[in-house]
């Protein structure tokens, strides 16, 4: 009777222990997918920067902007070197993603609205 009880209550640790580490696993899974996300944008971001046209181009943004654009993604990339899979949380990678996407968001609204109005009224430019 002891042998059964201990055998049930090393199978109850062993189980224990194994929800343990799916969940950690859960978790490196989604850093890794938010690292991932974060990674894309970044590096294509740069990318942009680099072409001198075409769809996606930062080539006509003046100076300035393509620095501060230069600067968040840089900044990104600088924060994805430093993700420990085990501490750093899934929200702080989105919130980076997401200062990045509203630093370049807003600058192409500001380039858009430059070339609907060089363009008059009644034509929509739709390549930056």
């Amino acid at each position: 009777v002891s042998t059964q009880s201990t055998g049930s209550s090393g199978i109850n640790a062993e189980y224990g222990e194994g929800e343990q580490f799916a969940e950690m696993d859960k978790k490196i899974k989604e850093v890794a997918e938010a690292k991932t996300s974060l990674e894309r944008v970044a590096y294509t971001v740069k990318a942009n920067l680099a072409k001198e046209e075409g769809s996606g181009s930062m080539a006509k943004w003046n100076d300035g902007d393509k620095e501060i654009v230069a600067i968040a993604a840089d900044n990104a990339i600088n924060f994805i070197d430093e993700i420990s899979m085990e501490t750093t949380s899934v929200k702080d990678i989105r919130t980076q993603e997401r200062k990045l996407n509203t630093v370049v968001s807003q600058l192409r609204m500001k380039y858009a609205k430059t070339n609907v109005k060089k363009e008059g009224k009644g034509s929509v430019r739709t390549e930056l």
